[in-house]
């Protein structure tokens, strides 16, 4: 180069060092097409026995550069393409249906905690009156002719027994389906008022 003459060795070598590395960058730049940004890699592939002997020899191309096509005589060949989706396989066989599994305890939805004198005092009850001296009769906003119940003296020392009887029971032939009659007694089988607690499980 003419124009490097007048430099000292130096200043050759600088040169020198920028025109590699615009070299490189070129080359970096086309290089980084092969594969394209899609991951394809392209070739073309001999097909004529006048270009060439035997048939099949390949090249890889870049289709963004100036000779990045096949010529006449050879075919194109890509590879590392995605394919297409191919169709939803067909629909296995429905398994056979599990053993049922054992039936679990009846779980307690009803209760209702009554004070003495016959409030309600909580629960799932609707209403609750004192009927006699420890006497009770509870209602609930259902049919609980079918349920189980129990009651229990609300922890006074004293106490016998708490019986509950659900409508339906000769006891009870007056009582509503959804009404449960509570009778506290003391050891002498005398009744007596009481808070009391009462379960019925459905």
């Amino acid at each position: 180069m003419r124009w490097t003459r007048g430099l000292g060795w130096r200043g050759r070598l600088l040169a020198a060092t920028v025109v590699g590395c615009g070299l490189f960058a070129i080359t970096t730049a086309v290089q980084a097409s092969i594969p394209d940004a899609s991951g394809v890699i392209h070739g073309c592939y001999n097909t004529s026995l006048a270009h060439g002997s035997p048939t099949g020899t390949l090249r890889v191309v870049d289709p963004s550069s100036s000779n990045g096509n096949c010529a006449s005589w050879e075919a194109p060949l890509n590879w590392g393409q995605r394919g297409m989706t191919g169709p939803t396989g067909a629909r296995g066989l429905t398994g056979s249906r599990g053993p049922t599994g054992a039936t679990g305890a009846s779980g307690v939805s009803l209760f209702a905690n009554v004070d003495s004198d016959g409030t309600l005092m909580g629960g799932t009850a609707t209403a609750a009156t004192r009927t006699g001296t420890g006497s009770y009769r509870v209602t609930f906003g259902r049919n609980v002719s079918n349920c189980a119940s129990v009651a229990q003296s609300g922890g006074f020392p004293g106490f016998d027994s708490a019986t509950a009887n659900l409508a339906g029971t000769t006891q009870t032939s007056s009582l509503s389906p959804g009404d449960v009659f509570v009778d506290l007694q003391h050891p002498n089988s005398a009744g007596a008022d009481s808070a009391f607690h009462l379960i019925v499980a459905c």
